[in-house]
């Protein structure tokens, strides 16, 4: 693999979201508004909602048949004496309503991001959907050579060792953890075309990522079990 497999730049922006306008279609932004509005309804405390906003490769010309819509929602927490643990909180009901759905928008997943209104979100196009209009428009970025392959082989090969060797939940976590990290890191520093993003996407792409998250959700899944009783022990 060379350059991330799933690195192209278009001349457009992605047709299936925005028009010849670059304006994103009106039932888009309406079903983006109805899966935000679900998750909130979800939501045991009152949040101010100050936007939503799609960025990453939808929100520029690098976008793929694999890529996400990356949408964040920007939440003002300033009326909260503890952010960190009202960001914490949040995010953990996205994970749960990210495991509850799987939401699509013209066969592309939906990914759903919490965003405090004092962080720096590092993306090469923003687009509100509250506004419907664009906060940053993307540029287009030539000769970018993004080569990872050495290091997506590495870590497939120490994932699927983890997997094979029946490695416990702790350390299924730890991987994951590392994964998620990794990108978080370099998209903070570089945005998407953080190499450690594209790491992550050609970990996405060999089905690496969700093979990770499906060991880690089964061996949970036993671990939280009793094992089962034998029937034939309850009759007479």
């Amino acid at each position: 693999m060379r350059v991330c497999e799933d690195f192209v730049m278009h001349d457009e922006l992605n047709p299936l979201l925005f028009d010849g306008k670059n304006k994103l279609y009106s039932n888009i932004k309406e079903k983006i508004i109805d899966i935000v509005d679900e998750f909130i309804s979800t939501l045991d405390v009152p949040v101010n909602v100050l936007d939503i906003r799609i960025v990453g490769s939808n929100a520029s010309y690098n976008y793929t048949i694999d890529s996400d819509i990356d949408v964040h929602i920007v939440i003002d927490s300033d009326d909260y004496s503890d952010e960190d643990l009202l960001m914490a909180y949040c995010n953990a009901k996205r994970n749960i309503f990210r495991d509850k759905y799987e939401i699509t928008i013209k066969n592309l997943p939906v990914e759903l991001s919490v965003e405090d209104t004092n962080s720096n979100v590092v993306s090469n196009g923003i687009y509100s959907v509250t506004e419907d209009k664009w906060v940053k428009f993307p540029k287009h970025i030539d000769n970018v050579d993004i080569d990872v392959s050495r290091e997506v082989a590495s870590l497939k090969n120490k994932i699927e060792k983890l997997l094979r060797d029946g490695a416990d939940v702790d350390e299924l976590h730890k991987m994951m953890s590392t994964i998620k990290m990794m990108r978080k890191n370099s998209i903070a520093a570089d945005g998407e075309f953080g190499k450690g993003n594209y790491i992550f996407k050609g970990l996405r792409d060999l089905g690496i990522i969700k093979a990770l998250k499906d060991k880690i959700k089964e061996e949970k899944s036993k671990q939280l079990s009793l094992e089962s009783v034998c029937k034939d022990c309850f009759r007479v």
